[in-house]
């Protein structure tokens, strides 16, 4: 999806407001894609911690 919008972007002239929008809604995607990777990550350090403490997946 993210090429899609690139793709699309660079059709576009310099100019184009159309050109703008589309480089936003890219930019807010790889933010939240960012924001939804560094949560998974800290969600799979904190689940790694509690098995230890139990003992479960040693």
């Amino acid at each position: 999806m993210n090429n899609d919008i690139l793709d699309e972007m660079h059709k576009l002239d310099h100019h184009d407001e159309q050109r703008y929008r589309l480089l936003m809604r890219y930019l807010r995607l790889l933010q939240n894609e960012r924001k939804q990777h560094g949560f998974l990550k800290k969600l799979r350090k904190q689940w790694k911690v509690y098995n230890s403490k139990k003992g479960i997946g040693e």
